[in-house]
């Protein structure tokens, strides 16, 4: 999912279900063009419910897992964080 975003907000912003309530892999990536740096999350779980809020100088990307489990069931899942260069 990508979402154009340029300069620095001056109010704070709320965006929920950005993916429309649809199941999609759980992952996001932000650019900084400026500084040609790069942040990205990528989960092994699908979700339903991806959030974007941020204000002025933070920007936040949300990735939500659903979670119902029975006593003494497990549930597990990793997220991996990947910073990198723009070229």
């Amino acid at each position: 999912m990508k979402l154009p975003l340029k300069g620095h907000p001056m109010n704070s912003f709320f965006f929920s279900f950005l993916s429309g309530d649809n199941e999609v892999n759980a992952s996001w990536e932000l650019v900084n063009e400026k500084c040609k740096i790069g942040i990205s999350e990528i989960a092994n779980f699908k979700t339903r419910k991806v959030n974007l809020w941020g204000w002025k100088h933070v920007i936040s990307p949300e990735l939500f897992i659903s979670i119902v489990l029975q006593p003494g069931e497990l549930k597990s899942w990793s997220r991996v964080y990947n910073i990198f260069d723009v070229s």
